[in-house]
Parts: C-alpha cells; sequence; structure tokens
C-alpha cells in the first residue's frame, strides 16, 4: 500500500500568491507537484499580531480554501503558532513541538502502520528564516524525517530549472552537535560529550536547550573524573546536577542521579584499600576501556582488579588487613605465621615483604582453604596464565609489547567472575555491607543511564 503524503508548512506573506508578479506561493505551487492527502499549514496568529499586516493566518485560510478546491478529499488544517513576533525562537520552537505532539499522535492512529505510513515533506520556502531554522532543529529531535522542499520564486528562476526543489537534510552545527552528544555517549567518550555541552550551552538558539547543556555538560564533567578515579570531585559535580535537576521536577532523571550520588559518596573519600564499591567500579571503568579501544587500559584494569579482590577477600573473609597488620584478627594471624608463608611477613615490623598477587592467592586458597578462589583459579588457569604472560611483555610490566583487542577479551568475562568473589563485608559500626554481585546489579553508571540524561537535550 502506497504511503500517504503528509505536507507541513509554515506560511508566509507571499502565500497564497506573490502580489508583485500574481504567481502562485510556495506551498500551492509544492502541493500541485508533491499531491498530500493531509496539509497543516502554522501561520502566525491573528489575535496576537500587533498590526493585521504582521499576521499571516488570513493567508493561511485563502490557501486553505483555494486548495480545498482544487483537490477533493483533501484534508487541511490550519494550525495558528500563538506568537507575536515571528522571529522569536525559543516561542517559534515551542509552538511547533505542541503542534506537531498533537498532530503526529493524530497521525498515529489513523494508520496501521504508525507514523511509518506516511511520507512527511517540509516547505523551507515559506515564513521568516528563524522560523526555518526552528523547523530544522525541531525536525533533527523528532521521530519523523521528512523530505525539505522549496519553490523558487519566478523572478529568481534560472532558464530551464525547476521551481521546485528537494533538498537533503540540511543539518546546522547546532544539530551536528547534537549528533556529536549522542555518538560520543555511544562511546564512552565523556571528555567530548562535555566539550559538546559547553559549546550548546553558551551557542544554542534556544535557551532551553542552553540551559539544560549546562547541566549534561556537568553530569559528563563528573563521568570523566570518576573514569580517572577522581571520585571526590565527581562526588561534588553529580551532588550539584542532582540539585539542579531536582528543581525540574523530572523524577525519572532525579532517580538516576540520587543513586549515582549514593554510589559516589561510597568512594569520595579516596582511601587506598579495597571496597566493594571502587572494585565494581574498577570492572566497569575497565569495559568502559573495552569499548574505546583502549586496550592496555583493560589488561591494567583487570590485574588491579584480580588483585584487589583478593585483598577484599582477605580482610571481609579472614579479618587481615594487608596494610594493618598489627590490627588483623589474631588467631588467622596465628594461622599464618604457622604456615610455610610464615617468611613472607616481617613479624617484627607486623608487614608483607611481598606484595606478590601470586603470595596472596596462595595465602588464601593454602592457609585458609579458600575453595571459592581455589575453583576460580583452576578453572581459569590457561586464560589467566595467558594474561600473565601479556602483562609482562607489555609496559603495564615489564616490556614494550602491544595490547590487541583479542589479546583481552577474556578480561572481560574473568572480570564479571571476580566480581562474584567480592564477599559481604561490615562496616566499622556493624552494618551490612553489600557484595560484589549486588553492587553489579545496582550499579548507576550505566549507559542506558547515560543516554537517559543526554537525552534531555532532545526533549526540548
Amino acid at each position: 500500500m502506497d504511503k500517504k503524503k503528509v505536507f507541513l508548512s509554515f506560511v508566509g506573506m507571499r502565500d497564497p500568491f506573490n502580489k508583485k508578479n500574481n504567481s502562485e506561493g510556495a506551498i500551492l505551487t509544492l502541493c500541485e507537484e508533491i499531491k498530500p492527502d493531509y496539509i497543516y499549514l502554522f501561520p502566525s496568529c491573528r489575535a496576537l499580531a500587533d498590526d493585521p499586516k504582521n499576521q499571516t493566518q488570513d493567508n493561511a485560510e485563502e490557501t486553505k480554501k483555494i486548495l480545498q478546491e482544487r483537490y477533493s478529499g483533501l484534508e487541511c488544517h490550519v494550525l495558528p503558532l500563538n506568537i507575536a513576533n515571528a522571529t522569536d525562537m525559543d516561542r517559534l520552537y515551542s509552538e511547533l513541538k505542541n503542534n506537531m505532539l498533537k498532530i503526529l499522535n493524530g497521525l498515529s492512529k489513523k494508520c496501521p502502520d504508525g507514523l511509518d505510513g506516511y511520507e512527511f515533506f517540509l516547505n523551507l520556502a515559506s515564513g521568516t528564516p528563524q522560523m526555518r531554522e526552528t523547523a530544522k532543529n525541531y525536525i533533527y529531535v523528532s521521530p519523523i524525517k521528512p523530505q525539505f522542499c522549496q519553490a523558487i520564486d519566478p523572478e529568481h528562476l534560472k532558464e530551464g530549472k525547476p521551481r521546485v526543489v528537494f533538498d537533503p537534510p540540511d543539518f546546522t552545527e547546532e544539530t551536528m552537535s547534537l549528533s556529536r552528544i549522542e555518538s560520543s555517549v555511544d562511546g564512552y567518550h565523556f571528555h567530548s560529550v562535555a566539550e559538546f555541552c559547553e559549546w550548546l550551552a553558551s551557542r544554542s538558539k534556544l535557551s532551553e536547550r542552553r540551559a539544560i547543556a549546562g547541566i549534561i555538560q556537568n553530569a559528563f564533567s563528573a563521568y570523566e573524573d570518576m573514569d580517572a578515579m577522581r571520585y571526590e570531585t565527581a562526588f561534588s559535580r553529580i551532588t550539584k546536577v542532582s540539585g539542579t535537576v531536582g528543581q525540574l521536577s523530572l523524577p525519572f532523571l532525579d532517580t538516576i542521579l540520587t543513586a549515582q550520588k549514593e554510589f559516589l559518596s561510597n568512594v569520595k573519600d579516596e582511601q587506598e584499600s579495597e571496597n566493594v564499591y571502587n572494585l565494581v567500579d574498577l570492572y566497569f571503568n575497565m569495559e568502559r576501556a573495552f569499548e574505546r579501544g583502549h586496550y592496555a587500559d583493560v589488561l591494567a584494569r583487570f590485574w588491579r582488579l584480580h588483585e584487589g579482590m583478593l585483598y577484599y577477600r582477605l580482610f571481609e573473609k579472614y579479618g587481615i588487613d594487608k596494610r594493618d597488620l598489627q590490627n588483623s584478627d589474631r588467631a588467622n594471624l596465628h594461622r599464618l605465621e604457622m604456615s610455610r608463608y610464615n617468611n613472607m611477613v616481617d613479624w617484627e615490623k607486623f608487614q608483607f615483604i611481598t606484595d606478590s598477587l601470586d603470595t596472596f592467592k596462595k595465602i588464601l586458597t593454602d592457609v585458609f582453604h579458600d575453595g571459592d578462589l581455589d575453583y576460580f583459579e583452576s578453572q581459569n588457569r590457561y586464560e589467566l596464565d595467558e594474561l600473565r604472560r601479556l602483562r609482562n611483555k607489555t609496559f603495564i610490566a615489564h616490556g614494550m609489547s602491544p595490547v590487541n583487542k583479542k589479546d583481552v577479551l577474556p578480561c572481560r568475562g574473568l572480570g564479571r567472575k571476580i566480581i562474584d568473589l567480592i564477599p559481604q563485608g561490615k562496616g566499622v559500626k556493624g552494618e551490612f555491607i553489600p557484595d560484589g554481585e549486588e553492587v553489579y546489579n545496582t550499579y548507576p553508571f550505566t549507559l542506558d543511564n547515560m543516554k537517559e540524561l543526554a537525552s534531555l537535550l532532545k526533549r526540548i
């Protein structure tokens, strides 16, 4: 079945006819070419005009009358824009958006295929330059992608050239920035998102978009800080963003930002020691590095995650703090002292002699008989040995070899298994601290949440 054609147009002073040469205006000319089934005209409102000559509602109604006389069965609607100034882009955008929402909802209900059952055309020849710019800004964020069209005034038409011209979409610098923000979010390029938002915050033609861009700039600057493990700065930024968004009556975003602020509150002290929150964040940090193609970073983060899990497990399950043996569990310290690994500790200074990852793995499995860890190590021995050899050949450890994507693919699956080895813990007041699985499942800095925040720019 052929798609129904929908024609959208502002209305200019030369519609329906150019009084200078009595030629047909753009709307009549384009409709003759397109033969639309539905027409929606957006004139400036008669009631708000300070001078009857400065409104186009009369022109729109005259155009509608002519069109309905020419084409039987045509559905033509005149939807006046409640504006007093046809150059006020904020007001124009708001009026156009509200009208388009009603139009698209109505059309969607009429067709079994929804909006996919229509072919849309947008006239760029009628109306003020600000109206055309507004239309382009709206179309970029709308669910439709119309064919842009123009009718050249006969006075400016070159011989042999067609009067009707169909243009490719003309993305302005602003809409291109929106596109770049979208792709940068997908790639976890937080610095780029913040830069593009900074540009929009100072250059957007829409005041509301300028304000929203400033909020998103701060949010993604916080994500950039978090990625660099500058947790205190990230917490401070996201707290400010959360407070601002809380004033906008957007409960879905408020929920996301509140969860992000709560998560960062658990790591903002930037302590040296591991906790379940900075370890889970390290896993997702590794995933983001993989998506960016930073494979050496993936390898480095994987081994720090593995090491951190061992230290955390040793402390939470057996009460031994590698950084503070003096205040560790006495009974388990005694077990360590009586084991064949007692030479790993300087018992006079109460500190480990070596920070070797292999040392702590053996203490956990051989001294404390940690079955879950032993199972993980034995089941994944080959992949872990390969990743260890790779690490030793690169600048992360002792060599200068490059790191390729296929080399670090195992890091993702093994990293997820390491999360499952992060045990429940107790706080200083004896309060329950969730395990790695629970924190993983509620991690608030997901790509979907970041997209949700950035999508505010397209909802304006």
